[in-house]
C-alpha cells in the first residue's frame, strides 16, 4: 500500500489578464502537476472562489492535447 500523496499549498495570482487581479490559493501535487485551485479566503475580492476559467485551470494545463511537444 502506498501513503497518501503529500499536497502542498502554495499562494500564486491567477494568470488572466483581469482587472480583478485575484490572489488564488493553489494545490502543488508534485513537481509538474497542480491540483484544484481556490480563490484566496483572505482576499476580500475572491473570499475563497474563483471564475469557472480559472477553477478549470489545471485540466486545461494537463490535458493531453495541452503540450505540443511530443
Amino acid at each position: 500500500m502506498t501513503a497518501p500523496a503529500r499536497i502542498e499549498r502554495r499562494y500564486s495570482t491567477c494568470p488572466h489578464d483581469c482587472p480583478s487581479v485575484c490572489a488564488l490559493d493553489v494545490e502543488v501535487l508534485g513537481p509538474d502537476r497542480i491540483g484544484r485551485i481556490r480563490g484566496a479566503a483572505s482576499q476580500s475580492y475572491t473570499a475563497g472562489v474563483v471564475c469557472a476559467k480559472v477553477a478549470r485551470y489545471a485540466q486545461r494545463v494537463h490535458h493531453p492535447t495541452a503540450c505540443c511537444i511530443p
